[in-house]
């Protein structure tokens, strides 16, 4: 869910630049070379976060035959989904941010993509800080169990 609003929200975002011309500036907002840099830093986020979610896919697919999947594989999964919709969210504040004072009204969608995605991340099942600290016990070891 993560990805598709930070998909929304860069289409949002390119299209705000491709037609907003901000207070201090004589040209549109797609012609600055860091509302530039920015999309393309957003975009190609996205594609980071897209790209982890189908090696999930891929990687569950594949352990189909196997029966249920062991807690380290678990815990690793559950970091990476996390990962993706953390992405993501900062794709989706990201482009908040370069729409300026536009993406605060509420007939601009971006305020609401900005609170839907980060519903997401707070979920229990997504949150970063519910999700790393297993792996890091998994890699490290368990000092209490020392």
């Amino acid at each position: 869910m993560a990805i598709g609003i930070a998909q929304a929200a860069l289409d949002d975002v390119l299209d705000i630049a491709r037609n907003k011309v901000p207070a201090t500036s004589p040209s549109k907002l797609a012609a600055d070379p860091v509302a530039q840099y920015m999309v393309g830093n957003l975009a190609t986020d996205l594609y980071m976060a897209r790209t982890l979610l189908h090696q999930v896919a891929r990687d569950d697919q594949a352990s189909v035959g196997a029966g249920p999947i062991d807690n380290a594989a678990a815990i690793n999964r559950r970091a990476r989904l996390s990962r993706a919709a953390s992405v993501a969210a900062s794709v989706v504040e990201g482009a908040y941010s370069l729409s300026g004072t536009t993406g605060m009204f509420e007939s601009c969608p971006l305020q609401r993509r900005l609170r839907d995605v980060r519903a997401v991340t707070q979920h229990y099942m997504l949150s970063a800080r519910s999700a790393f600290g297993p792996v890091g016990v998994g890699l490290l070891g368990d000092p209490a169990a020392r």
